[in-house]
């Protein structure tokens, strides 16, 4: 039996089939997104659901010409933003995407429209969040006349896929756009009442993987989620003993847990088929690394007057063991604050006589970061970190950095596993659509089919 992952992410999308009786990737694509619209707004961050829907379509369509015996396809994809739709299922306005920046705006008494609504509905919100997008819209009459629903653009081509009219979405991305009841996996209602927002225009909630239709071949279409949820479920070979560190442009440390218990500093998100997903969410991220080579871009232009593309990968050669570890500098990689402490920097501390190096700070940063995640970790509910592991790693900055690897597992104290298939979302989306199916009697068996690179480069299982 095959199975179709599709992933619409911000700057790209991307789709997968695969063999769900090996594991095996049997086709893979991906395409820019480069549908982004532009606006008199500065602060928005549009983009076009049509030409989404076609790159999307195309992908599916070039699988569906090659392979047969499909059993299902699901998608997954960017969070937290919004499209109107309209009552006949038609876009009714572009994509407002987690990028953008109605939130922060300022609205009353200095306070910007998302800290007014956190105000007024009890809940956390930030920029980006599809609820404070909406609300900044009603507010200043931006809501479109013909707008009967909002949802997110994987569900929005979803229920395009299957020719229905009205978009149905799933917990995982429903509480990516806030004011999400995370113990009854439902809107609070009443908390929107208080913003003046009425949650009639908000799409129906069902159970992730819940069959929506068929596409016009026959195939079956099954609820989207959210990209953070199918990443984890893409990457982590036992879900309820892993931890998984992400790093690309920004990063984060995320663990499944089957109950819920308040943590403060972390993002709890509900997980398919039950339980959450703790995460922990640096704001600088993986730009950390992309600071300092842009230090370097700069000092070399100061000096020399020249500019070099092979920055990066000079950086990625710094050995690990360069230095010992009491002349390691100490990075605190906080630079875009924290969530917990905004105004927070970060720092560069035990600067010696002899240390102030180029590798130095290479090396250092990596720590910084790894060391950024790791702090969050501890954060985790002790229920959850009593059962960890092992530690997995996902995104181009784990995969291509055996650094940052080691600054990694030196924190975590455990060895990384890295999935073979780079496509960890659109992998996680195909493993959802063979659990809707019924070709997975529990989603905890889809970890079977993840296979791990070892340090040599073998494939383990």
């Amino acid at each position: 039996m095959k199975f179709v992952g599709l992933d619409i992410g911000t700057t790209s999308i991307c789709g997968l089939v695969l063999d769900a009786q090996t594991g095996c990737v049997l086709a893979s694509e991906t395409r820019r997104n480069d549908t982004a619209l532009s606006s008199d707004k500065d602060w928005e961050r549009i983009q076009d659901p049509a030409a989404i829907l076609e790159i999307t379509t195309a992908i599916l369509d070039s699988f569906i010409s090659v392979h047969d015996n499909i059993g299902g396809i699901a998608l997954t994809g960017q969070m937290h933003g919004i499209v109107y739709v309209n009552e006949k299922g038609n876009a009714a306005s572009p994509l407002y995407t987690w990028q953008d920046g109605s939130g922060n705006r300022p609205y009353r008494n200095g306070k910007t429209y998302a800290e007014v609504m956190s105000g007024q509905t009890g809940y956390p919100i930030s920029s980006g969040m599809g609820c404070v997008t909406l609300y900044h819209h009603l507010l200043n009459g931006c809501v479109p006349g013909d707008a009967a629903c909002i949802c997110t653009i994987h569900d929005y081509v979803s229920m395009k896929l299957v020719g229905k009219t009205a978009p149905k979405m799933d917990p995982t991305d429903a509480a990516s756009l806030g004011c999400f009841n995370l113990q009854s996996l439902r809107f609070d209602e009443q908390a929107l009442a208080k913003a003046g927002l009425d949650s009639s225009i908000l799409p129906e909630i069902v159970p992730s993987s819940e069959e929506l239709g068929k596409t016009k071949q026959g195939i079956p279409v099954y609820a989207a989620m959210g990209d953070n949820q199918a990443s984890f479920l893409g990457a982590v070979k036992e879900m309820d003993r892993s931890v998984l560190v992400n790093v690309g442009t920004g990063s984060q440390v995320s663990a499944y847990l089957d109950e819920y218990i308040e943590t403060p500093g972390l993002d709890i998100r509900p997980f398919p088929s039950g339980g959450y997903l703790y995460v922990g969410a640096p704001l600088c991220g993986g730009r950390s690394f992309s600071l300092l080579k842009d230090f370097f871009s700069k000092t070399l232009v100061l000096f020399t007057g020249q500019t070099s593309d092979a920055i990066y990968d000079i950086m990625a050669t710094v050995p690990f063991d360069h230095l010992p570890e009491k002349e390691l500098l100490n990075v605190d990689a906080r630079f875009a604050g924290s969530r917990s402490v905004p105004e927070v920097r970060g720092s560069i501390e035990n600067i010696g006589m002899n240390n102030l190096t180029p590798e130095n700070l290479v090396l250092s940063f990596q720590m910084g970061m790894a060391k950024e995640l790791y702090d969050l970790y501890t954060l985790f509910p002790e229920p959850l970190k009593h059962k960890v592991q092992s530690l997995a790693g996902s995104g181009n900055g784990v995969r291509k950095n055996k650094v940052l690897q080691q600054c990694l597992e030196k924190q975590f104290k455990y060895p990384i596993r890295i999935p073979v298939y780079e496509e960890e979302a659109s992998y996680g989306a195909a493993l959802l659509a063979g659990l809707g199916a019924g070709f997975f009697q529990h989603i905890n068996e889809v970890g079977r089919l993840i296979r791990d690179k070892a340090p040599d480069g073998a494939i383990l299982r």
